[in-house]
């Protein structure tokens, strides 16, 4: 399922308040051991597949929609698994992602406003065009790149306030 920027400028779901902006920060739930190695502070390439980029979209979540309480709440709905814990929080203005462009100029990344009825926040990371498998490795690098600069470790109870500091 191909997006492309043109998408951004049109709510996603009837749940939406508006398409994504530019200055919003948007923050990535980090799910170790799927996203980070144990004791690591950087994002594996796992943490946004290529597939979930093209296909599903990568599931972020809007800071000016969401608080503590609310995210931790998506969070804990990310535990399927006995042997997953989160691991932290990776933020980032929207207007880092969509500042990775190519040789050409075209942008790769599409955020679109996904909200869902029990979560208004939702929103997704695409590639916003085809690319060889190559191309979309390393851009998709690049975005990480952008998250890392803004990693916060869960290595305390109070990982999720730190997102909200003034």
């Amino acid at each position: 399922m191909t997006k492309s920027v043109d998408d951004e400028q049109v709510s996603q779901s009837e749940f939406s308040c508006g398409p994504v902006e530019d200055r919003e920060d948007v923050i990535r739930i980090i799910v170790y051991p799927h996203h980070v190695e144990k004791g690591e502070t950087v994002l594996q390439a796992a943490a946004f597949q290529r597939t979930e980029l093209i296909n599903r979209g990568a599931s972020i979540e809007r800071k000016a929609l969401t608080n503590p309480k609310k995210l931790t709440h998506s969070s804990h709905k990310l535990l399927t698994k006995e042997d997953r814990s989160i691991a932290g929080y990776a933020l980032v203005e929207c207007s880092s992602i969509r500042a990775i462009i190519d040789e050409m100029g075209d942008r790769i990344f599409c955020v679109l406003d996904t909200a869902l009825e029990c979560n208004p926040a939702h929103c997704d990371i695409f590639f916003a065009k085809k690319l060889p498998k190559p191309k979309q490795i390393k851009y998709r690098k690049d975005m990480i790149d952008a998250f890392n600069k803004r990693l916060i470790s869960h290595g305390s109870l109070y990982a999720v306030e730190e997102i909200f500091a003034p």
